[in-house]
């Protein structure tokens, strides 16, 4: 029964490990038209459960087209339900997507991460130069707003912004959401648990509304 029983364990951990998915299969290209005239915007973000996918919301607001194409090559047609202008950070729905619940972590100053962008840059190594609260202007408002993130040192482009920060286990840490022009090899990103917030009050009726004179957007219920 003894043998039984560590064989029965090591298929479990066997079966759980290969539900696991990369950080580079998680990975995904953004791509939108935005609503009320032809201009087009791209961008990256992350598979974080079965059917969402998180970005930085400044990728995908104003758009009434979304596409996500997976590490795999295919288009997926994809629905905003969900824009948090406080922490530029917005969730994407693909039925076409069905990854395993991703895992998070937090980081320290020096911690040795990879950016996984879908859009421009790749798999990038790049380094925690410090924990920091960010403090800057709601996107498309007149707020500004505090949340907590992360200076990175990583040598990546616009077309990253929304593509995820992995720590060495290959869980997300955070989400890129400016490389600033001034600063080269810099670059900011929104940390987890607030990641984690905007998952947690997405609800099913849950949607955004394009405009095209004027988005509205329809904010994620967060304090603040």
């Amino acid at each position: 029964p003894r043998r039984w029983l560590i064989a029965l364990a090591i298929g479990l951990a066997a079966c759980a490990g290969d539900d696991r998915l990369s950080p580079d299969q998680r990975a995904v290209r953004i791509s939108t038209t935005a609503c009320g005239h032809a201009s087009k915007t791209s961008g990256s973000g992350v598979n974080v459960n079965p059917g969402h996918v998180i970005t930085a919301a400044h990728v995908v607001i104003g758009a009434s087209q979304v596409t996500v194409t997976s590490s795999d090559g295919i288009d997926h047609t994809a629905t905003i339900v969900a824009v948090d202008t406080l922490t530029d950070l917005a969730v994407l729905e693909v039925s076409g997507l069905l990854a395993p619940p991703v895992d998070f972590s937090r980081l320290e100053a020096h911690d040795a991460v990879t950016v996984v962008g879908g859009a421009a840059s790749g798999s990038v190594p790049a380094e925690v130069i410090r924990p920091a609260t960010l403090t800057i202007d709601e996107v498309r408002g007149t707020r500004r707003t505090s949340r907590g993130g992360y200076e990175l040192r990583a040598e990546i482009g616009r077309g990253d912004s929304g593509a995820g920060v992995f720590d060495a286990d290959g869980r997300l840490a955070a989400i890129v959401f400016v490389v600033p022009t001034e600063r080269e090899g810099i670059a900011w990103a929104t940390r987890a648990d607030e990641i984690e917030a905007v998952l947690d009050d997405l609800r099913d009726d849950s949607h955004y509304v394009c405009e095209p004179e004027a988005s509205r957007v329809i904010v994620v219920n967060r304090s603040g």
